[in-house]
């Protein structure tokens, strides 16, 4: 169980190290890009679009049905735009952090909603980088343990005992005993 955990927690620090580079990469192109992913269902339209500094995802109602259902990608010189130019004056601001909710309605048709959400890419920084940090901060304390000659389960120290572990009884390791 050990095993498989530490296999997981190494995998989600590769995955998200990956994340890491992806936000860093897609902020540097930020600056002369507008990528832009879009899904069009048949009845809401889900964008996700990178500009300078924020990831913007936008869920709004599919208002030309021409049948075209899918997901389609499409990049433009950047724009310089911000948030405050594609929401409403009442959005929700914090943080850098944006929140839009905006009603309209179409000739005949029922009331509609448009949801923007825009996300600074600091906090994709930030939360993409706290796994890789635990991980080297694990690796580095599980080496200091070893150096010191101390058991790596418990912390006990093996100068006394170098083959077995008195306290939980975990055989040393072969680098411990060499030390």
């Amino acid at each position: 169980m050990k095993r498989l955990r530490r296999w997981l927690f190494n995998l989600a620090a590769g995955v998200s190290l990956v994340a890491l580079v992806g936000a860093i990469l897609l902020r540097g192109r930020g600056h002369h890009y507008m990528d832009q992913l879009v899904y069009r269902g048949k009845a809401r339209v889900l964008s996700i679009a990178a500009l300078d500094a924020w990831i913007g995802v936008a869920l709004s109602p599919q208002l030309i049905r021409n049948g075209n259902v899918g997901w389609q990608y499409s990049t433009s010189a950047s724009r310089d735009l911000k948030p405050s130019d594609l929401t409403s004056a009442d959005a929700l601001h914090v943080l850098g952090f944006v929140y839009d909710r905006r009603r309209f309605v179409l000739q005949g048709d029922r009331d509609r909603q448009e949801f923007l959400v825009f996300v600074p890419h600091w906090s994709l920084f930030a939360g993409s980088a706290i796994v890789p940090a635990c991980w080297v901060l694990a690796r580095w304390r599980e080496r200091r343990v070893r150096v010191a000659g101390c058991c790596v389960v418990c912390g006990y120290d093996l100068r006394a005992s170098p083959d077995r572990c008195p306290e939980c009884g975990t055989a040393a390791k072969a680098e411990m005993t060499q030390s």
